[in-house]
């Protein structure tokens, strides 16, 4: 009978491999780690952005421009002459100055700039046209917005409007109380395709929803 051997080892490999298994677990414990957050930031029932990530006031900088006449005999606005000829001297006189967006509507076509700086570098440039027409340039703190979350996997019953926030009143007490001290609560998107809706709602409620896991009571489900 031969007699048992010795275990096989070679001097310094435990120590390495001691160290090798160390670095492996730290590498598995940051990847884990690294997976599971988002995995416990989301939901699949209700989403929406951090109700108390705080709001930084963001101002807008734009110019109305009217090319015509109103009723009352004032500065208006005239389509045929802002198309013809005001819009192609105002691009020019534009060309080195960033325009974020445009809006026209009946009463005056509106230009909005990135920053105010450079909504004053297109006043010094477009002043020389308000021989054309009448141009009132303004900086002004834009309106917040409230927040907004997605109810998804609708009940098929629960597929308009008034029926979701009836129900959502109906079910959650907290949430009633704040809509009856004037709190919005509104429904502003449902898709009957994929069972889902966006409610908008004022900070108070989004902040009760987050306390309350992002939990929500509505027919018979949560």
């Amino acid at each position: 009978m031969l007699p048992a051997s010795a275990p096989f080892s070679v001097p310094g490999d435990q120590t390495d491999l001691k160290e090798s298994f160390a670095k492996l677990h730290k590498d598995l414990v940051s990847t884990i780690s690294a997976l599971v957050k988002p995995m416990e930031n989301s939901r699949s029932d209700i989403g929406g952005g951090d109700p108390e990530e705080p709001v930084t006031p963001t101002m807008k900088h734009y110019v109305n421009i009217k090319t015509g006449i109103n009723e009352e005999g004032g500065p208006g606005f005239c389509a045929k002459k802002w198309t013809d000829e005001v819009k192609p001297k105002v691009e020019t006189a534009l060309k080195t100055i960033p325009v974020v967006r445009s809006r026209v509507n009946s009463d005056h076509t509106r230009l909005y700039f990135p920053d105010e700086d450079q909504m004053k570098e297109a006043e010094k440039v477009l002043t020389p046209l308000a021989q054309d027409c009448s141009m009132s340039f303004f900086s002004e703190e834009a309106k917040k917005l409230e927040p907004k979350v997605t109810i998804n996997d609708l009940d098929p019953d629960l597929l308009k409007k008034e029926t979701i926030l009836a129900a959502i009143l109906d079910k959650n007490v907290d949430i009633r109380k704040l809509y009856h001290e004037d709190k919005k609560l509104k429904v502003v998107f449902v898709s009957e395709r994929d069972r889902y809706a966006v409610i908008q709602m004022a900070p108070e409620i989004r902040r009760l929803l987050s306390t309350n896991g992002d939990k929500i009571n509505l027919g018979l489900r949560q």
